[in-house]
């Protein structure tokens, strides 16, 4: 099975310590978003899963615990936007 996680929340910047309780945990309970009273149990379990993708704009909150994802291929997915003159001012010190 493969995770497609953090679309509705971005789980590694905001959430991190509660998706590795979670990893640790092996199953988090899921509201369907368009009927609230359906909830869905969903393993984590490394038997279980193949892969998890994360949709997050900001990794670094979850980089500490990586060793918790280990067990699986993991993704990390970022949104695609215009580079920032700051950000192109970083890009050009770290490569002088």
């Amino acid at each position: 099975m493969i995770i497609s996680a953090s679309r509705r929340t971005d789980l590694p910047a905001c959430y991190a310590d509660w998706l590795v309780n979670r990893l640790h945990v092996g199953y988090c309970m899921v509201k369907n978003p368009y009927n609230p009273a359906q909830i869905k149990r969903v393993s984590l379990l490394p038997e279980d899963v193949t892969s998890i993708v994360l949709w997050t704009k900001n990794a670094a909150p979850l980089l500490p615990h990586l060793a918790a994802l280990c067990h699986t291929s993991t993704t990390f997915s970022t949104p695609s936007r215009p580079i920032t003159r700051t950000l192109k001012q970083i890009l050009q010190i770290k490569q002088a």
